[in-house]
């Protein structure tokens, strides 16, 4: 069968193109889609309004949400007021700091009505820091 004789068909839409490279017309020997370029290290979009920090400055620290924040929105969750005393006895003492983060954590959670982050931070501080909040911890409710 010649090839003159075939079906021709349309190519599909992921066939790759025809190429007929020939000793008259070779294939190029770079491809521009090939070539790699470096990404901008400057700012290639300026800001509206321009800053009073230097342009090498560090990022501004994003405020934390503080574990006193986290204690006024809590008051609110607690389903009894024993519970409620025993929490900011709780509080009132020194925490270890991933207690502390633990709860500012949770805080952010719910600040955000985020009810499925603040009860993976409910079981962390239920996992790692028991004998802290199991006298009050199963009384907040989201």
């Amino acid at each position: 069968m010649s090839s003159d004789n075939k079906l021709k068909v349309d190519p599909g839409w992921n066939d790759p193109p025809l190429l007929n490279y020939d000793v008259s017309n070779p294939p190029p020997k770079s491809r521009i889609l090939n070539k790699r370029v470096a990404f901008p290290l400057t700012g290639g979009i300026s800001p509206s309004k321009p800053s009073d920090l230097p342009p090498n400055a560090p990022p501004l620290p994003v405020p934390d949400f503080t574990v006193e924040q986290a204690k006024q929105l809590l008051d609110k969750l607690f389903t009894s007021d024993k519970s409620k005393e025993r929490f900011h006895k709780t509080c009132d003492n020194e925490l270890p700091e991933e207690f502390q983060k633990s709860l500012r954590l949770m805080g952010e959670c719910l600040m955000k009505n985020n009810k499925l982050g603040a009860e993976i931070h409910r079981q962390e501080l239920v996992k790692f820091h028991k004998k802290l909040c199991e006298s009050w911890i199963n009384d907040v409710k989201f």
